[in-house]
């Protein structure tokens, strides 16, 4: 993944159309890093695959000390049934 926008509590990346879940705990690793630094973080990741089990995101951030609300949506098509 790449930045696109790093300002302070404000990080936004390009997953790249990568793997999501390993994305979104790079992002996250990130985004408890910025909390921690500022008191507060929004981050954002655009163009990446399906995170997972968005839980496991939530936990990681909760393990800091810290809480999260988190959104998701993927690059993917979606499944024709």
């Amino acid at each position: 993944m790449r930045i696109l926008r790093d300002e302070g509590p404000l990080l936004s990346f390009h997953g790249e159309h990568g793997f999501g879940q390993h994305i979104g705990y790079q992002a996250m690793v990130a985004g408890i890093a910025r909390a921690q630094q500022y008191g507060v973080a929004i981050v954002g990741v655009a163009e990446s695959h399906h995170p997972g089990r968005i839980g496991a995101r939530a936990e990681q951030v909760a393990a800091a000390g810290l809480v999260s609300l988190h959104f998701a949506n993927v690059c993917a098509a979606p499944l024709a049934l």
